[in-house]
C-alpha cells in the first residue's frame, strides 16, 4: 500500500504494498507496544508477533493477524497496565491490517479464476440435509444445533477465508450426522401415539381452584375473610372464567393466563401433537373475538393462537385443535403447556381495604425479619413492629367485607366469559412410517440381503448427497463402511446409517465444489449448486439436477427462466434472511 504521515503522524492506506513494506511499516507500532509480551523472550498465551508473518494467503496467518486487529480495536492490548497508544496510531494500524486482510480475501477469492472450495455454513447445512433426506426442518433443527457458529469476512457468514474446518467442526459434524442417520433410518414399527386428557374440573394440573365461599387470607395462615366475586367457578362439566390469572408477559398483549397444563414427562419425543380444548366464549363488553394464546416452555418458548368462532359461546362449546412442534428436552427439564385469553384483566380486583391490609402486614413482617437478620433493630422497636403487626391483624380479622370486588370502571358491564371443558394432549404426529428419509434411500427393502444392493442404495444417494455425478470409487469408499459395520455384527439398517454418516461427513457433502486450480467455466452441476445455494441457501432441486444432466442449464434462455422461477419459489426467503 502506498502510506504517507499526516501532520498527527497517522498512516494513510490506500493501495496494496509488498509484504515486506507491511511490515516495515507496521513494525514500529509492535515493538513499542507489543513485543514486551509477546516476542521470543516472553510469548503470552503463546503468540509469538514478532514471528508473524505478512503473506496473509500463509496458513492461518490472516487468521492471527486478524486476532491482533481485534484486541488493539477493542483496546485490550496493550494491557491496561501498559502505555496506551495514540488513539490515531492504533487506527491506522486497525486499518492497515483490515486492509491487508481485504487484499488477501479478494486475491483467494480469484485464486483459479473461480471462488474456492468452501464449507457449507450451518444454514446451508441444516436446509441441505432436509432437503436430501426430505426431513421436517423442525425436526432437524435440535440435530444440528450443536454445530459450532460460522465465522465471518466482511459481514458474511458465506465466504471460503471464514468458513474454515477446524478439529471442533469435524467432531460436531460426525456427531450431527449420527444424529440425522438415527432420525432417517428407522427400524421396527411406529412408537405408539400419546393422548391424554386433562379435565377442568377435577384434573390439578389445570390449576384450576374449585368454588368456595371462603379463602385463606393471603396475610394470616389462620385468618379467613369473605373472598367476594369469582374470578372462576364450576360450570357445567367444565370451569367458567371472567379473568385469567397473572401472566408474567411484558408484550402489550395483557393476556390472562386461564391454566397449564404439565407435560413433563408426557412428551416422550420432539414433534408435532395436536392439541386439542373443549370450550367457547361471549364477548361480553369488549365486542371482540375472543382468542387463547398457547405456550410451550419457558426459555425461548413456542407460541402459537387460536381464534374463537362467533358461533361459539359459554353455553355452545365446541372442539378447537391445532398443532404445535414439542421439544422433549433434556432430563430434568420441566416442560408445560400454558393457555392465556384477552380477558379484562381488571374486571375483578382487590378492594381498597384488601390492599390496605396487604402493604401494611406484609411490609411489616419484612422490616421484623430484616431488623433481626441485621441485628440494627432495637429490643423496643421490634416491639413496637410487633404490636403494629397485631393491630393490623385484628383489624383484618374483623373486616366482614369482600378481599375482591368488581373494578367500579365497569359496574354494569358484561365482562367477557371463557368456559373451557378440558384439554387434551396427542401426538407425536407422523406422516407416515417409516418416514420418506427412510423409504426413499432404502428403495426396495426387501433386497436386503442382496450383496449389491448396498451399492446400489449409495450410487442412488450419493450424486444428490455430493450434487454432482460421481464415481464407483466414491460410492464403494461408503458401501464398504457399510458392510464392515455388518462384518463386526451390526445390522443391515445400522449398516445404511453408517454408510449415511459416511456419505454426510465427506468432502463432497459438506463442502461447494468449484475449480480451483485452472480458470474455467463452471460446468452444468457446479452452476446449479451456486444458483440454489445462492437463492435458497440449499441443495439444487430436481430441475436444476435434470437441466444440469443434459448440459442445458447454461443456455441463456434456460438460465433467464430457472432465475426467474427461482426467485418466484418461497424458499427465496432465505437470500434476504442470510444476507
Amino acid at each position: 500500500m502506498k502510506h504517507f504521515l499526516t501532520a498527527a503522524g497517522l498512516w494513510v492506506w490506500s493501495l496494496p504494498i509488498s509484504a515486506a513494506t507491511f511490515l516495515e511499516e507496521v513494525t514500529p507500532f509492535l515493538k513499542r507496544h507489543c513485543y514486551a509480551c509477546h516476542d521470543d523472550r516472553k510469548a503470552k498465551a503463546g503468540f509469538r508477533i514478532d514471528k508473524l508473518g505478512a503473506d496473509f494467503l500463509v496458513g492461518k496467518t490472516a487468521d492471527k493477524w486478524k486476532e491482533v486487529m481485534d484486541h488493539v480495536n477493542l483496546g485490550e492490548m496493550p494491557p491496561e497496565k501498559e502505555p496506551r497508544p495514540d488513539a490515531e496510531e492504533s487506527f491506522a494500524m486497525v486499518q492497515a491490517i483490515a486492509a491487508e486482510l481485504r487484499a488477501a480475501e479478494k486475491a483467494a477469492r480469484l485464486k483459479g479464476g473461480r471462488t474456492p472450495m468452501r464449507r457449507l455454513n450451518r444454514d446451508e447445512y441444516a436446509n441441505t440435509v432436509r432437503d436430501l433426506l426430505k426431513l421436517d426442518g423442525q425436526t432437524l433443527e435440535p440435530l444440528v444445533e450443536d454445530l459450532p457458529s460460522d465465522g465471518k469476512a466482511e459481514g458474511f457468514d458465506r465466504l471460503g477465508v471464514a468458513l474454515f474446518f477446524d478439529a471442533s467442526q469435524i467432531e460436531q459434524s460426525l456427531k450431527a450426522a449420527e444424529r440425522i442417520a438415527a432420525k432417517a433410518i428407522v427400524e421396527g414399527e411406529a412408537p405408539k401415539t400419546l393422548r391424554v386428557r386433562f379435565e377442568a374440573e377435577n384434573d390439578r394440573h389445570l390449576g384450576i381452584r374449585h368454588e368456595t365461599k371462603m379463602v385463606k387470607n393471603r396475610f394470616n395462615g389462620d385468618l379467613r375473610i369473605e373472598n367476594g366475586p369469582f374470578k372462576h367457578w364450576p360450570h357445567k362439566d367444565g370451569m367458567m372464567m371472567v379473568q385469567g390469572g397473572p401472566t408474567y408477559e411484558r408484550s402489550l398483549l395483557k393476556f390472562g393466563r386461564l391454566c397449564r397444563v404439565e407435560v413433563t414427562n408426557r412428551i416422550p419425543e420432539d414433534g408435532y401433537y395436536r392439541i386439542r380444548f373443549k370450550g367457547g366464549a361471549d364477548w361480553g363488553h369488549k365486542r371482540e373475538p375472543i382468542r387463547v394464546k398457547i405456550r410451550y416452555g419457558s426459555r425461548l418458548p413456542i407460541e402459537t393462537w387460536a381464534e374463537l368462532p362467533v358461533k361459539t359461546s359459554t353455553e355452545n362449546p365446541v372442539v378447537h385443535e391445532i398443532t404445535m412442534f414439542l421439544r422433549r428436552g433434556g432430563e430434568g427439564i420441566k416442560r408445560r403447556l400454558e393457555f392465556f385469553w384477552n380477558d379484562e384483566r381488571k374486571y375483578v380486583v382487590t378492594t381498597d381495604f384488601s390492599n390496605e391490609m396487604f402493604r401494611l402486614i406484609n411490609g411489616t413482617v419484612s422490616r421484623i425479619s430484616k431488623g433481626k437478620a441485621s441485628g440494627e433493630a432495637t429490643e423496643e422497636r421490634l416491639m413496637e413492629l410487633e404490636k403494629r403487626l397485631a393491630d393490623a391483624r385484628r383489624r383484618a380479622d374483623a373486616w366482614k367485607g369482600p378481599a375482591m370486588c368488581i373494578n367500579p370502571e365497569f359496574e354494569g358491564k358484561e365482562p367477557p366469559k371463557f368456559y373451557l371443558d378440558w384439554i387434551e394432549v396427542e401426538g407425536p404426529v407422523r406422516e407416515q412410517w417409516p418416514p420418506v428419509s427412510h423409504t426413499q434411500l432404502l428403495f426396495d427393502e426387501k433386497r436386503a440381503k442382496d450383496p449389491r444392493y448396498l451399492h446400489d442404495i449409495f450410487s442412488r444417494f450419493l450424486p444428490r448427497a455430493y450434487r454432482r455425478p460421481v464415481t464407483d470409487t466414491e460410492v464403494e469408499a461408503v458401501a464398504d463402511v457399510a458392510r464392515k459395520r455388518i462384518a463386526n455384527g451390526g445390522s443391515f439398517l445400522e449398516a445404511v446409517r453408517a454408510g449415511l454418516q459416511r456419505a454426510l461427513t465427506s468432502p463432497g457433502f459438506l463442502f461447494i465444489q468449484e475449480p480451483a486450480a485452472k480458470p474455467r467455466q463452471l460446468n452444468d452441476y457446479e452452476l446449479a449448486s451456486r444458483l440454489s445455494y445462492f437463492l435458497w441457501s440449499t441443495m439444487p432441486d430436481d430441475r436444476l439436477f435434470d437441466l444440469a444432466a443434459i448440459g442445458a442449464l447454461k443456455q441463456p434462455a434456460i438460465l433467464r427462466a430457472e432465475l426467474k422461477r427461482m426467485l418466484a419459489d418461497t424458499r427465496v426467503r432465505e437470500l434476504v434472511e442470510n444476507f
